[in-house]
């Protein structure tokens, strides 16, 4: 994910215990980013995130670097130009691209627009223009 500011959000309500199922150690309460950052990790997926070098960051950022050191599936850079950076969240099956940002708010468009995609060619494209990101940053 290539997003200019990242917060630990809550992602999923879980007090009903409904994603039991899905990781049983999740506490019956709002499930945030990182728990399921964690999660995916657990599983075998690489996670990468770029995010602006900025104060705001910070807490995530060292919250994110402690998994990564436990799970050994992640990666975290700052980048302090922003401005060539293609904000968006590449998955295997989906992928969302636009002007994103993770606040203490939740998931937020900030200006412009944001389109999700499911074809593969779209999916694709994002994770090769990410990959593209990843290298330069």
């Amino acid at each position: 994910m290539a997003l200019p500011r990242i917060w630990n959000v809550s992602v999923l309500d879980n007090r009903a215990n409904a994603f039991h199922h899905l990781e049983p150690t999740w506490p019956q309460s709002e499930v945030r980013l990182l728990n399921i950052l964690q999660k995916v990790m657990q599983e075998g997926t690489s996670v990468r995130v770029i995010a602006s070098d900025h104060y705001k960051n910070e807490t995530f950022a060292g919250e994110f670097r402690n998994l990564e050191a436990a799970q050994s599936r992640g990666d975290y850079r700052a980048v302090s130009n922003w401005a060539p950076i293609e904000s968006g969240i590449v998955a295997s099956s989906f992928c969302v691209r636009g002007a994103l940002q993770f606040s203490q708010h939740g998931l937020s468009v900030t200006g412009g627009e944001a389109h999700i995609y499911v074809e593969n060619g779209a999916i694709e494209d994002y994770k090769r223009t990410f990959e593209d990101q990843w290298l330069t940053a």
